[in-house]
């Protein structure tokens, strides 16, 4: 070894520091060398999915076959019609309700119409028919073998068909004895001062309750207070204040005749006999017993008024259904003296217990012997 190279210092020996160099420049510089731009491969261009599909399926549609046009099926099926129209005559459409009356016109003309026969002359027929061969039985109504059982099984004394003379009779004086002892002083219903004025009330009363009556008569008496006034007052003035008695028109009517008739023919005063009363208009014998009976304290007869009818059949006095008849035995079987104040005592047992509609039989002082008929 020599020398000068012995005397070499370290930092002579020290390897030189390598440059370091940035991948990515350095990258670029070799992409950039000429040897190496022919190796490196062109960059690929993104392409959408989407549109590269629709593009192919637009290619695709091209080749392969033709666009189907679309066709409104409405305008097709109208088309399909018409041809079918043209091969094919349209059905007429017919009226099956007219075509059911040709069918039976049709048929009339074969056949003869069958007649309708009415069922109940057909059964009326039959029986007429079989009448000649077999005697028809004879139907018996129930209610009359019902009532005939029950008379059977009924006692004599119930029956009023069956009470003699003399046991009625004998009914008449427990019923009149008692109704004495219930009734004492009985008196008329119809509030008057006068024959005239009870005339007209009994002529209101009739179908009216004698309460109404005693509600109207007051205004009525005092703008008309003499048989005159009424007389010369207009029908229709009496009508409007009598309106709430019910058949207001006919009671006027009869007011106003029977009032002409008292003022022409008794000078203005009530005649006081039954034949005489009965002839004024509106007047019949119940009215003439009334204001005879109570106005001229004269018993002509019983009077029998709703009350007095109802309850004669019911207890047993009288088996009539008239008034004339049911006075007729009223009158057979009461003393005259009673027949006045009789007919009031059976219009106040009517009134408060032998009502038409709920009669209080139990509490009635006629129940231990009253027949109670219907």
């Amino acid at each position: 070894m020599s020398a000068a190279s012995a005397k070499k210092t370290p930092a002579d020996a020290v390897k030189p520091v390598k440059k370091r160099v940035c991948k990515k420049t350095s990258t670029e510089k070799k992409a950039e060398t000429p040897e190496t731009v022919d190796a490196v491969k062109p960059v690929k261009k993104r392409v959408c999915k989407k549109a590269e599909k629709a593009e192919k399926n637009a290619n695709v549609d091209k080749a392969a076959k033709p666009v189907k046009k679309r066709v409104c099926k409405k305008a097709e099926k109208t088309e399909t019609n018409a041809n079918a129209a043209d091969a094919t005559p349209v059905k007429k459409r017919v009226c099956k309700k007219a075509e059911k009356t040709e069918t039976n016109a049709n048929a009339a003309d074969a056949t003869p119409a069958k007649k309708r026969v009415c069922k109940k002359a057909e059964k009326a027929e039959t029986n007429a028919n079989a009448a000649d061969a077999t005697p028809v039985k004879k139907r018996a109504c129930k209610k009359t073998t019902t009532d005939k059982k029950t008379a059977a099984a009924t006692p004599k004394s119930a029956s009023p068909s069956t009470l003699s003379p003399t046991e009625r009779r004998r009914l008449a004086d427990r019923v009149f004895a008692t109704l004495t002892e219930r009734y004492p002083n009985p008196s008329c219903a119809l509030d008057h001062r006068s024959p005239f004025q009870l005339l007209v009330a009994t002529i209101l009363s009739a179908q009216c309750t004698d309460k109404r009556v005693n509600a109207v008569t007051p205004a009525l008496f005092e703008r008309f207070p003499t048989a005159e006034a009424f007389a010369d007052a207009p029908v229709e003035a009496i009508e409007e204040l009598i309106k709430s008695c019910g058949f207001y028109r006919a009671k006027a009517a009869n007011i106003s005749q029977a009032s002409r008739a008292i003022v022409e023919r008794f000078n203005g005063e009530v005649p006081a006999t039954l034949e005489e009363l009965v002839r004024l208009p509106g007047v019949g014998r119940k009215t003439a017993n009334v204001v005879l009976g109570n106005a001229f304290g004269i018993a002509s007869g019983f009077v029998v008024d709703t009350h007095v009818l109802r309850l004669s059949r019911k207890i047993g006095l009288s088996d009539e259904e008239t008034p004339e008849k049911v006075e007729r035995d009223l009158n057979e079987l009461v003393p005259l003296n009673d027949w006045v104040d009789g007919s009031h005592r059976l219009i106040y047992l009517g009134r408060e217990y032998c009502i038409a509609r709920r009669p209080q039989c139990d509490a009635c002082p006629l129940g231990a012997f009253c027949l109670k008929r219907p």
